[in-house]
Formats: C-alpha cells, structure tokens, sequence
C-alpha cells in the first residue's frame, strides 16, 4: 500500500514536469496509465493540471488536457479562480477561446474569492484582445451591468483607454455605472488624471460631469481635489456649466484646489475668463481663488498673445466683473492690453493652440 501511494506521488509530480516542460508526450503517457492524475492539484495554491498549462501557455497541452477531461475548465484553486482568471491574467488568447468554447456560459462569469470575474481580470490587466474576445459574449456585459466590481472603472483606474474604448463601444451605458461610492467611471478619470479617458467618456456625454457620488461631489471636485489641472481645462471646454455645481456645503469647486495644488495654467485662467457660467458671482469667486492663492502669471498672454485685460475688454462691459479688473490691480496687474504693452510675442512651437473656442 505505500509502494503504491509512492508511486502515486512520483507519478504526480512526473505529471506536473511534464506541463512545465511542454511535454506533450509523456503528459499522455502518464495520463493513460493512471487517468487519476489529471484530479490531483498542485501545491499549497492547489492547482490544476488545467491551471499549470494555462499559466504556461501551452496551447496544445491545453487543448489535450480539456479534450481528456472538459470538467477541469470549472474546477478552481485556493483562490476560486478557475483556469479561464489565470488566462486572462496571462492574457493568452488562444488559451482563453479553448476555455471559452469548452464552457462559454459558466466559467465566463464565475466569480473568484474576490468577487472577480474573469473579464474583470482582463480588463484590469489591459489585455485589450482578451477583452474583445468577452465583449463579442452578451451574458458578460450583462452580467457586467450588475457586477459588485466594475470592469470599466477598474479600467478607468488603471489608465486603459483602449480598454475603456473597447467597452464603451460594446456597452455604452456602462459609463452611468456608479460603484460602491456611488463615483462614475468619469469620477475616478478626473481623480487620477487620466485627460484622454476623461475626454473619451466627456465625448460620450458631457452630463456625465453633473453627476455626484454619495458624498455629494462631481467629477470636478475630484479634480479640483487632487490638482488635476489639465482635466480641470477638459472640463471647462466640455461641460463648462458644471462649474456652477456646488458642494453641500456651497463651497466653489475651485476653494477645493487650495489643498492640493498652488499653480494654474496660463491658458486654463484665461478660458475661464470667457467660460459661458452664467452667474457674474461664480465668475468673480473662481477668478479670485486664482489670483490670491495661485501663482498664475496675471499679466501673463496666451498663444495669440493676448492679456487678461484684453479678454475682459472684448467679453465685458466696463461695469461688468469690475471685481475682478480691481483684483488683478491689486496684486500687481499693469491694466494693459497687449497692444499697450508693445513687446514682441515670443512663439513657443510647442505651446498648445487649443484655445477651447473660448478666447
């Protein structure tokens, strides 16, 4: 009896060389003098045969492994991962279409000890091809829909923006999709600072900027928070009337910026000074922040070489936002147009010219 339990366990682990090695081979040879292998798993992470060629990426091992035994494709590990989460971590292909073909419906969706799905893990990964393999499934977005974990957002956190484009274009309405925290995938874009995700999913609907999260803060508080400059002129050329959305404590999104950033981009000061906010008092408060608490260039000139003083001529009245014209006096402003300055404009051929059609 412990001849034969030793010659089990040699057997074994013969058999697990074999994955390892690509040994196609002597892996059916050890199969077909005891077919009891292929149950055995691996180590303290108890894997499969199935797992172990898999995480090797040995298609053809694969492809034998599941003709010998299709049941593996469901069986999980340690983790309650089965092989088709390691595929898709690998982000092997031709692996993944084997595990899906042997078992479209259920291994596509099952769940790890994590709450992950397998197109989660691929997406979280940026394994772009994998992902497309899974958005061509309707069940997978389905289920997507109403998943704990969202594979956009993870997506989004990441930095994927092909991934986030592949999914749009499969679901679009999963961009409305809120997580725990009640923050739309374009909350954690405008948090990170990922400017072509934000204007991916701006692109898609610029509403998406009005909406809060369960602590009451939009997509521009995120970025007001973190210092996120950039998106902050993505936001403002998009959907510049989301400026106007208040905190429940009324606080202006741009007092938010005070903890984490003391710069704001020339040309970002500028367009704000052209913003189509309705409200005179909003304009005012965002124009003050900047002036006292940032070290923007007030008498600085943009790309078509004009001044502060040059915008607010040519978009107000001499009455209207006289605040600000007082403000910019006051802290060193010489009241000059551009032309009053009479110095030559020195052209920088990689400051941008996007001028959001606002100056």
């Amino acid at each position: 009896m412990k001849t034969l339990s030793l010659f089990y366990r040699c057997g074994t682990c013969g058999l697990f060389e074999a994955i390892a090695a690509n040994d196609k081979q002597t892996f059916i040879n050890l199969v077909q003098d005891n077919e009891g292998f292929l149950s055995q798993k691996e180590g303290e992470a108890k894997n499969s045969v199935l797992h172990l060629a898999v995480r090797f990426g040995h298609v053809e091992l694969v492809s034998e492994i599941i003709t010998l035994f299709p049941d593996l494709v469901a069986v999980v590990n340690n983790r309650e991962e089965t092989p088709l989460h390691a595929a898709c971590r690998q982000g092997k292909v031709d692996v993944v279409m084997l595990l899906l073909e042997a078992n479209p419906g259920v291994s596509s969706c099952m769940l790890n000890s994590e709450n992950q799905t397998p197109f989660f893990i691929a997406c979280s990964y940026g394994n772009r091809e994998v992902v497309k393999l899974f958005t061509d499934l309707p069940w997978v977005l389905d289920f997507e829909e109403d998943a704990v974990l969202s594979a956009l957002h993870v997506s989004v956190a990441q930095g994927h923006a092909d991934i986030v484009t592949t999914l749009l274009n499969a679901r679009p309405r999963l961009a409305w999709k809120a997580d725990s925290n009640g923050c739309l995938p374009l909350h954690l874009a405008c948090e990170k600072g990922h400017l072509e995700i934000t204007r991916i999913l701006l692109q898609l609907d610029p509403n998406l900027a009005f909406e809060k999260n369960y602590s009451r803060y939009t997509p521009l508080h995120f970025a007001a928070m973190n210092g996120q400059t950039q998106i902050l002129e993505e936001l403002l050329s998009r959907s510049p009337k989301s400026f106007e959305v208040l905190t429940e404590k009324e606080k202006q999104c741009f007092i938010l910026l005070s903890c984490s950033t003391d710069t704001v981009p020339l040309s970002f000061w500028h367009n704000l000074l052209t913003a189509p906010i309705s409200s005179t008092f909003q304009i005012n408060v965002l124009a003050e922040y900047i002036i006292e608490k940032t070290e923007v260039d007030i008498n600085g000139r943009n790309h078509r070489g004009l001044t502060a003083y040059d915008i607010l001529n040519k978009n107000y009245s001499m009455t209207e936002n006289q605040h600000v014209r007082d403000m910019l006096k006051r802290f060193g402003g010489t009241g000059k147009t551009a032309q009053e300055l009479q110095t030559p404009i020195e052209f920088n051929p990689h400051q941008s010219e996007h001028n959001y059609g606002m100056v």
